[in-house]
């Protein structure tokens, strides 16, 4: 991830990198496989940036605002493994950065999070997430259909977010899952919808009523020694019978949401909206022309992992947004972006669904609150 940022970012005129972080290749990791790529660019780096520094800690670099130079507005980009994210974050905030982009889900725990969260606030760090759905163009254009159909007094469709990866299933999807992508499929790969469901559609872990696994659409992984993981899964949720919020244009609070995630499915991200008369509306990313850039790509650089390639759009828009807004020297976060809490919500909803989930599988029944009272 912090590769692909720094492809999006090193030409960008809005910036000037400072320092980069790499415990791997600078430490341990000198002499492994990809070492003799990295060194190359970072090179290239230096090329386009000649003050840029590399440390292999956070703890190494010298304070943001030390360099003698006009004060410039210090933004962290925090991209490394999840078990760091916390003490990352807690450096960075130590060397003076004022603005952090933080990759998903963020941290390990809720109760870290929640602490990264009081931590942005005391020290003034203006903090948002890589949750870059939130801001594409299909994820918006369903948002807008949601608006229109509650405010000509429609009966509301279910919705459902769909997202697809390509790995093959076999020892290719075993590696992922077991490395990179250790949190587990709610908390690494559906938590980019979750993100959605609570800062866009109103949904809560305090406030969900049921829990159904889809069993046919659903599969579950298991490896020995208590371990398991989702190939693919599909759920529904509802919510208790209360108000969630005030529909806005960026927002639209939901009583049931569906769930669908496959690793091995494509490479894709949906909304579809289904309603009672079985007529189905989708808003799908990549579009037909960005499908073919990524078909492109992928055979110029068959290694790149092809969420990155149906993400740039996406990755890019959430940085432009958000270095316009620190530009700009406005407070806060940008409007329709993911915050801290946001983020602590998703997680929250993380942390409740990947035990429910596997209860469901194992037994067959639905989690239903008020046996959970």
């Amino acid at each position: 991830m912090g590769w692909f940022h720094l492809n999006q970012i090193m030409h960008d005129p809005r910036v000037k990198l400072h320092s980069i972080v790499e415990p791997w290749f600078l430490g341990a990791g000198k002499s492994s496989p990809g070492a003799k790529a990295f060194n190359k660019f970072a090179d290239e780096l230096r090329s386009i940036h000649p003050e840029l520094k590399f440390y292999s800690s956070v703890e190494e670099m010298p304070l943001l605002s030390s360099n003698g130079q006009e004060e410039a507005p210090a933004l962290a980009l925090i991209a490394g493994r999840t078990s760091d994210a916390y003490t990352n974050f807690q450096a960075a905030c130590a060397k003076g950065a004022s603005f952090a982009l933080l990759e998903k889900p963020g941290a390990e725990t809720a109760d870290q999070l929640s602490a990264m969260l009081q931590m942005a606030r005391e020290q003034g760090v203006q903090t948002v997430m890589g949750y870059n759905k939130n801001v594409s163009e299909h994820m918006h254009a369903a948002l807008s259909e949601l608006v229109s159909l509650r405010k000509a007094s429609t009966e509301l469709p279910l919705v459902t977010l769909e997202h697809a990866n390509l790995f093959a299933p076999g020892p290719e999807l075993m590696e992922f899952i077991r490395g990179p992508g250790g949190e587990g499929m709610l908390h690494n790969m559906c938590c980019h919808e979750l993100a959605i469901a609570a800062t866009l559609f109103g949904v809560s872990s305090d406030g969900l009523a049921t829990v159904s696994l889809d069993h046919e659409q659903s599969k579950l992984l298991e490896w020995g020694e208590g371990e398991s993981d989702w190939q693919r899964i599909a759920f529904n949720i509802t919510m208790k019978d209360k108000s969630t919020g005030t529909d806005t244009a960026d927002s639209m609070a939901l009583t049931q949401l569906r769930f669908v995630a496959d690793r091995c499915g494509g490479n894709f991200s949906c909304v579809h909206l289904d309603k009672s008369d079985g007529t189905r509306k989708t808003f799908r990313a990549p579009t037909s022309q960005h499908e073919a850039w990524m078909v492109e790509e992928q055979a110029h650089d068959p290694e790149i992992r092809p969420y990155f390639l149906l993400q740039k759009p996406e990755y890019k828009r959430l940085k432009d947004i958000f270095f316009d807004h620190i530009l700009q020297g406005k407070a806060g976060i940008p409007d329709g972006v993911v915050g801290l809490d946001g983020a602590l919500e998703a997680l929250r909803l993380a942390d409740l669904l990947a035990p429910v989930l596997k209860e469901c599988w194992r037994s067959g029944a639905p989690w239903v609150l008020s046996s959970q009272e």
